[in-house]
């Protein structure tokens, strides 16, 4: 998943593109030069949504598609690391529509 972030992300910030892509369209321009990222989630039930340049990509599981695993792809690493270890826990909202 940490892979498939990264590509969506590249994408999201290439300088070169000047077009805000939707969730899909976002989705399949970063997997397009990654044959290893379409392999695997080949499959899988992937959930995208992107708002003003704020990619959120939900996993839902194959054996029980009421879990998901969340991955904010525009959040680098180091931010990540400082919520984790805030404290109090930073709060997190969101709205994710699905189809």
């Amino acid at each position: 998943m940490d892979k498939l972030a990264s590509a969506v992300d590249a994408t999201l910030h290439n300088p070169y593109s000047t077009n805000s892509l939707s969730g899909q369209q976002l989705l399949i321009a970063a997997m397009a030069p990654k044959p290893e990222l379409q392999d695997a989630f080949n499959h899988q039930s992937i959930l995208i949504t992107n708002l003003n340049d704020k990619a959120v990509l939900l996993l839902l599981s194959p054996k029980d598609h009421g879990v998901a695993w969340l991955e904010f792809a525009t959040w680098s690493h180091q931010l990540a690391k400082f919520h984790y270890l805030s404290n109090p826990p930073s709060p997190a909202q969101f709205t994710i529509r699905f189809p």
